[in-house]
């Protein structure tokens, strides 16, 4: 029997519910919305960079947004995307075949185990938004994977975020601080109190840590998404999406009631609405390479 300390589901995988429609389509939603905050797919690499550049994995690649529109923006690479969710490998399936697309195949792979995958087999490996479905203690046990999948000189970069945003709602930093509280419960970040996921300071230590040491670098992003402004109308989807996704989480942390729950939600949604409301947004993609003299 589960206890609200350690439910089955939690810690061993993805947060939410990666079968359903709701959450394919906010994740495909969260790739637009990156790529546009970004200014491009792989912005921190230069055009002669990314022409040495000739298989790519994206590891937890959901329905295959983001790397669909790499196979289409670059036809010379060979890009792989991996997911253990079969629902989203097979819309990301169906997108290749309706584009009739070469260069890019969909493998149902679990990032949390062995990789199948030979030896020094990519020149990139894209991991964005891994802290939502790797446990803390799981992490290096995944990089050291991309290490030996990583041809010597290959590059592997980390994009993500410690938050969905910060804001001037009352409720929804309260709804976003016990979320990250019950993440914390379960596993997930580095936060040492949980107050937000504490992904992004770790960044370039996890990199070292699996041997990606040369030409570490990082390079920071934000948007704003405050009412009346470009980004507002589809991250405020996107928002309102994880909060209605987050409810078994919250939950099942024990972290507050279903009361509490509701009342939060129906708060942010209401404040989130209103012409006062502000919000930014701030991503962090780091990448190292890893060395041609081992």
């Amino acid at each position: 029997m589960t206890t609200p300390e350690q439910p089955s589901q939690y810690g061993s995988g993805y947060v939410f519910n990666q079968e359903s429609a709701a959450e394919m389509a906010r994740l495909l939603l969260q790739d637009r919305l990156i790529n546009e905050a970004m200014k491009g797919l792989i912005p921190e690499q230069t055009k002669e960079d990314l022409q040495k550049i000739h298989t790519l994995l994206d590891i937890g690649c959901g329905p295959g947004g983001w790397a669909l529109d790499v196979a289409k923006t670059y036809p010379h690479l060979h890009v792989i995307g991996i997911d253990n969710s079969k629902v989203m490998i097979a819309h990301a399936q169906e997108e290749q075949k309706m584009h009739n697309m070469e260069n890019i195949e969909f493998v149902v792979m679990n990032a949390l185990q062995p990789l199948s995958f030979a030896n020094d087999r990519f020149d990139l490996v894209n991991i964005r938004n891994a802290v939502g479905y790797v446990p803390q203690r799981s992490w290096l046990k995944l990089l050291n994977e991309c290490y030996r999948i990583t041809k010597a000189g290959g590059i592997l970069r980390l994009t993500e975020s410690d938050s969905l945003g910060l804001t001037n709602s009352p409720a929804y930093e309260e709804h976003h601080r016990l979320g990250t509280r019950a993440m914390q419960k379960f596993g997930y970040g580095f936060s040492p109190d949980g107050s937000t996921l504490g992904i992004t300071p770790m960044l370039s230590w996890l990199l070292k840590q699996a041997k990606f040491t040369e030409d570490i670098g990082m390079q920071s992003y934000f948007f704003d998404f405050s009412y009346g402004t470009s980004f507002y109308s589809s991250h405020i989807q996107n928002i309102t999406l994880v909060l209605e996704a987050a409810r078994p989480l919250l939950l099942q942390s024990g972290v507050c009631t279903q009361a509490e729950i509701e009342a939060l939600y129906l708060g942010a949604l209401k404040q989130m609405q209103e012409e006062d409301f502000r919000g930014m947004g701030y991503l962090l993609t780091a990448w190292g390479k890893k060395p041609l003299v081992i």
